[in-house]
């Protein structure tokens, strides 16, 4: 048996420092990005109010169900101009019980089941984490 010759290309792709100035010209990755983005503008504001709908129930169910004392809101959607059509819903609690608290992130997922729903105990996680979200998040 015999097989057909292949050819091959053996040319290696080239990072971005190695490329000369005019084929950096035609590679513009973020104009690419915004172009992309201004096509998508709509779905984007659509998708976004949706998520920011399903925090706010989110919030509610964590308050009424699980105790939360505070919600809030951090990461993409809590931030103008992050949020793309694929952003997902992160979400941070303080006074659930630890004993609910894998409850409770399972009750918010069901919430709207088109975005993953992060759930972060501001009480337990990482003191640099909880910093950043107290300062950045918005309270629900």
């Amino acid at each position: 048996m015999t097989f057909p010759k292949a050819s091959y290309n053996f040319r290696m792709a080239l990072t971005a420092l190695e490329l000369s100035p005019e084929e950096l010209k035609k590679y513009r990755p973020l104009e690419a990005i915004r172009k992309r983005r201004a096509k998508n503008r709509a779905q984007i504001a659509k998708r976004r109010r949706r998520a920011y709908t399903a925090a706010l129930k989110a919030a509610k169910l964590l308050k009424e169900k699980f105790g939360a004392k505070e919600v809030i809101l951090f990461g993409s959607l809590a931030r103008r101009g992050s949020f793309t059509l694929y952003s997902d819903i992160d979400l941070a609690a303080r006074g659930i019980d630890p004993l609910k608290f894998y409850a409770a992130s399972a009750a918010i997922e069901r919430v709207d089941l088109n975005f993953q729903i992060d759930l972060v105990d501001l009480e337990f996680c990482l003191p640099a984490l909880r910093e950043n979200i107290e300062k950045d998040g918005k309270p629900l």
